[in-house]
């Protein structure tokens, strides 16, 4: 029989590998990084949100406001702020449910100052009284966006700045 010999491998009393409070610190590291990405990701898509929303709107006014010019009636844009931040589009002789409502994003409140929260668009010029929609942005620090509808022209802009006194009368 051929004797075996075991090989001791000597080390120096170093131990290898990771301590507990090494892997813990780290996982704790890799928590705050996740939940400050999480964060930036969910303000990001409510700013986009908001963008969104105050885009379509005043592409709306816009397109009601040439519909009422080619129809020749007058068009309105009723304002639903509570319940659900809503909208909704119509020639002025329509029945308001055979309309559909357009709804806003969770993250996205509306105020509108027109009267009877109600924007009237005259068939005659197509221009609208003027006023203001102000969108705001519920997840972001309140961040707001501004259709503005100016009084004389008609003219539909949105803006991060709420419009000058004499822009909207």
């Amino acid at each position: 029989m051929k004797s075996m010999k075991l090989n001791i491998i000597q080390t120096s009393g170093k131990e290898t590998g990771f301590t507990m409070i090494e892997v813990v610190i780290a996982m704790m590291m890799l928590a705050v990084l996740t939940v400050g990405t999480v964060l930036s990701f969910t303000r990001l898509t409510a700013t986009a949100n908001l963008r969104l929303a105050s885009d379509r709107l005043a592409q709306e006014i816009r397109t009601a406001q040439q519909h009422a010019l080619a129809e020749n009636s007058p068009y309105g844009i009723q304002f639903y702020q509570d319940p659900g931040n809503a909208y909704l589009i119509k020639p002025t002789a329509v029945y308001m449910s055979a309309v559909p409502v357009v709804h806003l994003p969770a993250s996205v409140t509306l105020e509108s100052n027109f009267p009877n929260k109600m924007l009237t668009i005259p068939c005659i010029d197509g221009h609208a009284n003027g006023g203001t929609i102000t969108l705001t942005n519920k997840t972001n620090n309140h961040q707001r966006l501004y259709v503005i509808v100016a009084a004389l022209t008609g003219r539909v802009r949105v803006s991060d700045r709420p419009p000058e006194n004499g822009e909207i009368h």
